[in-house]
């Protein structure tokens, strides 16, 4: 080997590289050194090494004894290798300079490019190739790599067929189709000699899970063969329950299902390599139709919705004969029907499961006809004594209960009774009638006894000055007109049952109250009114006294409101001896009734700033309670379009001895379930009421009936109760849907 250099015209004062070789190939026998540096005959500094054990030279030469470098091309030095003659192997072997230094005559390092040089070693080629993997799952890409000493060429038959697939030394194939392939590969020397090696590539399918089923639907017990199907499959796994368990590894199972379900049926199949694949498939197994059904109800009166609510097991479809005749009905799973009719009816109903199995079971259904209360009085109003003969005109009854009087208590169970009136007052009477069922309806009617008229009136003063202005407050009984003259000459001057007059000319003057009940009989009260004449300032004026309640039981609280107006001024007002509170212009007060039973009177005394006074009295009555209360529905029926209004009244009347406060409720307490009356359209559902000892009212009340309401009676019901006394009484009413 010859290490020459070409300066290109650079003064080289000295340089120094290594020479890289291999040393299992190579044994360095000697080196020279070249003229380059002393081509001019300067003297030269030289330094060698070698190191055989990593293949490394070392040489570094320099001028000395001059400032001057050499520009001339020229050899550096020689060395001779032996190739060792251990060493078989061949091919291209490469001699690399490394670890160059050039220096200049300014001993200045100096740029340069390296040439190396090789040398081919010749020897008998040996065969041989690594596979990166030798076995897998198609398509299988496999890269050889050939691993053959002395080789130049190379002949690969890559899929065992004898023919020659590749000349590439390192070629690449894919395999596309399972099976074992037996590779060969031919190599060969400069000299044409060969040599040949194989090795065998397997190439698995990949597993493709495939089953079929004997049946896939069917009633328990179920029994299904599955037979395999699948492909590149060496073991089977199969969970026939989809419970996640494996319940077979047999190829070709049979499995029975006995209880109905949904089951996923799964197979996992592996090739040799452990590659798995899975596969499903659903088994639907039906359980056998069980009908069965309950009702709402199993009797009642028309109209009578029924709810029926199905049972059944293992039922997808349901045919309903509601009447008996044969017919489908309905296919809902839970249906509601409504008998209009009365009669025995017997439904049935078919469940069928998803195969179209079938099963039936009965029920009698009672429909009975409605119960409706109602009668008739000969006379409705009268005064004492008044007998009345009640005619019955209910239907579907077989049993009657009267109560004449209203206190609850049942007076006659005959048909069509005969009563006698002999006490004034409002009484309601009901009639309950009974079915065959034992179902009650009841139904009332107000009788109106009248007594006999009283007249009687208190003046808030009766002599004064002119101008003198009287408050006249009735305390007539019995009494529904009022005339007055207050004057005295014979003529009427007002109606109002509680008027005010004003004298303005000195005088005696008789007034008079003319009062009527219901059926027109009459009587008369007077008094005497004296009229002065003064310039004195006029006294306070007490324009009215309410006394709540004014007729009440022995130590109950009564509640006085007096309304007063005076010219200077109104500084105190009593009841008796108790004083009053002004609030927002009323003076108010109360005070306690005593304990003994009688007719009593309570004085009212107002006086003014200058001390003018004025008095009245008002009566009020202790008593032991008697009576009751009176409601009424009415209309007690009304007819209504659905999605519209109606209207009604309840009808009170305070039938006690005593004056009270009433609760008044509308509710549907045992009403039929089928009856109920929509109570979220009523304008209202309670109130409290002051009623007056004898005193009737009629509260209005508007009645919206929602659009959609099914047809037929819709019942609610009017309580009334008292807060003081033990008083109840209650009316039913109907709205007739259409």
């Amino acid at each position: 080997m010859t290490v020459s250099i070409d300066p290109h015209s650079v003064e080289v004062y000295g340089l120094q590289y290594n020479v890289s070789f291999d040393p299992d190939a190579f044994e360095v026998m000697s080196q020279s050194p070249g003229p380059f540096l002393s081509q001019d005959g300067q003297s030269t500094f030289i330094i060698q090494k070698i190191d055989p054990e990593i293949g490394e030279l070392l040489y570094a030469e320099s001028r000395y004894g001059t400032k001057i470098g050499v520009s001339e091309p020229g050899i550096v030095s020689t060395i001779e290798f032996k190739v060792k003659d251990q060493f078989s192997s061949h091919g291209v072997k490469e001699f690399v300079l490394n670890k160059v230094i050039i220096v200049d005559s300014n001993l200045l390092t100096a740029g340069f490019d390296l040439s190396n040089g090789t040398v081919v070693l010749l020897s008998s080629s040996v065969s041989n190739f690594t596979a990166n993997v030798t076995e897998g799952e198609a398509p299988l890409t496999v890269c050889f790599t050939d691993t053959s000493m002395n080789a130049v060429s190379w002949s690969w038959d890559l899929d065992g067929d004898g023919l020659v697939d590749s000349y590439v030394r390192n070629p690449e194939y894919t395999y596309a189709e399972p099976g074992e392939y037996l590779v060969s590969l031919t190599a060969t020397n400069e000299l044409g000699t060969s040599d040949t090696v194989t090795e065998t590539i397997t190439v698995y399918g990949v597993p493709a899970a495939c089953f079929t089923s004997s049946v896939t639907e069917g009633e328990a017990p179920l029994t299904v063969g599955f037979t395999d199907t699948s492909t590149n499959a060496v073991s089977w796994s199969w969970d026939l329950d989809g419970d996640g368990s494996v319940d077979s590894y047999v190829r070709n199972p049979e499995y029975t299902y006995t209880e109905p379900g949904d089951y996923i049926v799964s197979l996992a199949v592996e090739n040799e390599l452990g590659t798995s694949d899975t596969t499903t498939e659903a088994i639907t197994v039906y359980g056998f139709p069980v009908a069965d059904f309950t009702s709402s109800v199993i009797e009642g009166e028309v109209p009578l919705t029924v709810g029926f609510t199905d049972a059944s097991t293992n039922a997808v479809s349901w045919s309903w004969d509601f009447d008996g005749d044969g017919a489908v009905d309905s296919n809902v799973q839970n249906p509601e029907y409504t008998y209009t009719e009365p009669g025995e009816y017997l439904v049935s109903l078919t469940a069928a499961n998803e195969l179209g199995t079938n099963d039936t079971t009965t029920e009698t259904i009672t429909v009975y006809s409605v119960l409706v209360s109602d009668f008739s009085p000969s006379i409705t109003e009268g005064e004492v004594p008044l007998t009345v003969v009640f005619t019955d005109s209910s239907t579907n009854a077989v049993s009657w209960s009267w109560d004449f009087d209203g206190d609850g208590e049942v007076d006659s169970n005959i048909q069509n009774p005969e009563y006698t009136y002999n006490e004034p007052g409002e009484y309601t009477v009901s009639l309950n009638v009974t079915n065959e069922l034992g179902t009650i309806d009841t139904s009332r009617e107000p009788i109106t006894i009248y007594g006999i008229p009283v007249a009687g009136f208190t003046a808030s003063v009766i002599e004064g000055d002119a101008p003198l202005t009287v408050k006249f407050t009735d305390t007539s009984m019995n009494a529904v007109s009022w005339s007055w003259d207050f004057d005295g000459d014979g003529s009427v001057d007002s109606n109002v049952r509680n008027p005010e007059y004003t004298y303005t000319e000195s005088g005696k003057y008789t007034v008079s109250l003319t009062v009527e009940n219901e059926p027109g009989t009459i009587d008369t009260a007077t008094q005497t009114i004296r009229v002065k004449s003064s310039s004195v300032p006029e006294p306070p004026v007490i324009n009215s006294v309410d006394l709540f309640p004014a007729s009440t039981t022995p130590g109950s609280t009564l509640d006085v409101s007096v309304d007063v107006t005076g010219k200077v001024g109104v500084i105190e007002v009593t009841a008796g001896d108790v004083s009053l509170a002004k609030a927002d212009g009323i003076w108010k007060g109360s005070i306690p009734a005593p304990d003994d039973l009688g007719d009593y009177s309570l004085s009212i005394t107002a006086r003014d700033a200058v001390g003018n006074i004025a008095e009245t009295s008002v009566p009020y009555h202790v008593v032991r309670v008697e009576g009751g209360a009176d409601i009424t529905v009415s209309p007690r029926a009304s007819d209504v379009v659905a999605g519209n209004s109606v209207s009604t009244g309840i009808k009170v009347k305070n039938t006690q001895n005593i004056d009270d406060v009433f609760k008044i409720r509308i509710n549907v307490d045992g009403v039929p379930a089928s009856y109920l009356a929509d109570l979220s359209g009523f304008s209202w559902t309670e109130t409290d009421v002051q009623l007056r000892a004898g005193e009737e009212r009629t509260f209005p009340l508007e009645v919206e009936v929602p659009a959609g309401t099914a047809p037929g009676y819709r019942l609610f019901k009017a309580n009334i109760d008292s807060e003081t006394s033990a008083v109840y009484g209650f009316d039913t009413g109907y709205l007739v849907v259409s």
